[in-house]
């Protein structure tokens, strides 16, 4: 770790890896090379990492969010992924599906005058 800053360098996915990193590692991508990856995200008291697993559907790149460290366990993290890989190893778009339901949420509020709740995000400076 500790590489000069804007080095977008790879790292493995690992526990000892998320274990060593420091703010050096600011926007670093881990990855495990079969399409799961993870930003790292340096906040004021607390290190995170993103994770998404990246692949394609009818020859196009689609992305999902799967979840993110520590607040959820690695292994759970992995078992998530590999979850994910098999429904799209067999002909799925967890991606897609997931937008389609948003969607449809977001048109049935509508429909009933009801305004979608407002997400909040932590503000970085």
């Amino acid at each position: 770790m500790g590489h000069p800053e804007g080095e977008k360098r790879s790292l493995t996915v690992s526990e000892g890896t998320l274990l060593k990193l420091t703010a050096a590692d600011q926007n670093r991508i881990l990855n495990d090379g079969a399409g799961l990856s993870g930003k790292v995200h340096i906040w004021t008291k607390s290190i995170s990492v993103h994770f998404r697993y990246l692949y394609r559907f009818q020859g196009e790149p689609r992305e999902m969010a799967l979840d993110v460290w520590p607040r959820s366990p690695l292994d759970t993290i992995c078992a998530n992924f590999e979850e994910t890989k098999l429904r799209v190893g067999r002909g799925g778009d967890p991606a897609g599906q997931r937008q389609a339901v948003a969607r449809k949420i977001k048109v049935e509020q509508a429909e009933r005058g009801c305004a979608p709740a407002a997400r909040s995000r932590p503000v970085s400076n």
